[in-house]
């Protein structure tokens, strides 16, 4: 393999990668996109894939344009400094239909840098995609990991979402798309007075609960 990634795109261009071309086995190891560098548009067809490639971000694709996967794989890519299927640094990621992105829930994912989120068109993913997420910048309980304005939310869609460092679930927000669940790390002072009052610090609320008895 070369290094530097098999295809880029740069802005104002356009790539669409068809079914049955498969860009596989680039090493970009000293640089960002292993198969696909994009700043411009680029679209993965049904039947397309990367696989195999190597980067030091983004493994399979780097893209801070306008990113758009209709169906295909990405999978068994090495991102070494992060996302080993995608890198999404900027720009759209548009993931509609049955796409797979990752073979497994360990296999590749996608990771976001801060602020960015996924958008699914009113017709969502299809039954058996799968979307790993290999994290997202600043991350937290209510982070927003994908925008869905129209066409409905539902368990069955969230659960196609797989967050791999853990701690948190994917669920949706019951209104417009799905973000994280899962526990809010904090410091907090919580301080009991000799009269039994109580006193929460850090502009934090605490619930008290329990039975009499």
């Amino acid at each position: 393999g070369a290094t530097a990634p098999l295809v880029v795109v740069n802005p104002g261009g356009t790539l669409v990668l068809g079914g049955g071309v498969t860009l596989r086995n680039n090493s970009n190891a000293g640089g960002n996109g292993g198969a696909v560098y994009n700043q411009g548009t680029f679209t993965m067809l049904p039947g397309a894939a990367v696989a195999g490639n190597t980067a030091a971000s983004g493994g399979g694709i780097y893209t801070s344009g306008a990113f758009t996967m209709q169906g295909g794989s990405i999978t068994g890519n090495t991102g070494m400094a992060g996302g080993a299927g995608v890198y999404y640094a900027g720009g759209s990621a548009t993931l509609p239909g049955a796409v797979q992105l990752g073979a497994t829930s360990a296999d590749n994912g996608l990771y976001m840098a801060a602020g960015l989120y996924i958008t699914l068109r009113s017709a969502g993913l299809a039954s058996g995609a799968r979307v790993n997420i290999e994290g997202i910048g600043n991350a937290a309980a209510g982070t927003r990991v994908a925008s869905k304005p129209t066409g409905g939310l539902s368990d069955t869609e969230a659960g196609y979402f797989t967050y791999q460092p853990g701690g948190h679930t994917v669920i949706s927000n019951g209104v417009d798309g799905y973000i994280l669940d899962g526990a809010v790390d904090f410091t907090a002072t919580l301080s009991v007075y000799r009269d039994g009052s109580l006193w929460a610090g850090s502009g934090k609320t605490f619930t008290l609960q329990g039975t009499n008895g």
